[in-house]
């Protein structure tokens, strides 16, 4: 999956997209589901399965 903040031109990878607060992202990185309403994409099923 590809992992976006919402301000920054930043982007990693080509796979389905997760875009929200980086605060957001840095809390998924990790491993923590908190933050998984805060974000949004095509790759949040994919993300959602592998945090679970």
């Amino acid at each position: 999956m590809q992992l976006r903040e919402g301000f920054a031109e930043v982007a990693h990878a080509a796979f389905p997209e997760v875009v929200g607060p980086l605060l957001a992202l840095l809390l998924l990185i990790t491993g923590r589901t908190a933050a998984l309403d805060r974000v949004a994409g095509e790759g949040i099923p994919r993300l959602a399965r592998q945090l679970a």
